[in-house]
């Protein structure tokens, strides 16, 4: 299967897990309501295999969360790419699980989140690594947090380190019924 039919894939069965799941995030009557989430078109521009620049020393970093509470992350290091529209060198750190070392977070804000066109908080990538060193850093699959469709939910918000200077101009887009 190639690609882009497999990501489109994956949303069809995120848009059924919204929809349907006792674990969604949407209230029962925001479940009737919901037809699809919105996103961007599959940009293979956006998917990037990188190596890992590590932080010569670890730290462990305070991640603060939607309902003012605090997370614990490692912050690994930095990844590095070239933005496919803007041609300019981006960086984006990537954090560690400090209770799951297989997690590898990337938690951002960029200029989409900015114009709404996002959710205003940010939006998550989880890593998949691909050997020691190396990372696919894959913007197609950015989602927004749980706390993007209710208050019940406590979400790490990006660290100012990982707010974006360029549009991110894939994955998936702010949620609205309006817009379905």
């Amino acid at each position: 299967m190639n690609y882009k039919k497999e990501m489109e894939l994956n949303r069809v069965d995120k848009d059924h897990f919204m929809r349907t799941s006792p674990h969604s995030p949407l209230s029962e009557k925001l479940k009737k309501e919901f037809i699809n989430l919105s996103y961007f078109e599959v940009d293979e521009n956006y998917k990037f295999e990188l190596e890992l620049q590590k932080n010569e020393v670890q730290e462990t970093i305070e991640m603060e969360t939607s309902t003012g509470g605090i997370q614990y992350y490692n912050k690994l290091g930095i990844l590095q790419f070239e933005h496919p529209e803007s041609k300019e060198q981006t960086k984006i750190n990537i954090y560690q699980n400090v209770e799951n070392p297989d997690y590898f977070f990337v938690p951002f804000r960029d200029k989409t989140s900015d114009e709404g066109i996002t959710y205003g908080a940010g939006r998550y990538l989880e890593l998949h690594k691909l050997d020691e060193n190396r990372f696919e850093l894959d913007f197609n699959k950015a989602y927004s947090p749980f706390c993007a469709y209710s208050d019940m939910f406590t979400c790490p918000l990006p660290p100012f380190e990982n707010w974006l200077e360029v549009p991110i101009n894939a994955g998936e887009k702010a949620f609205s019924l309006k817009d379905q």
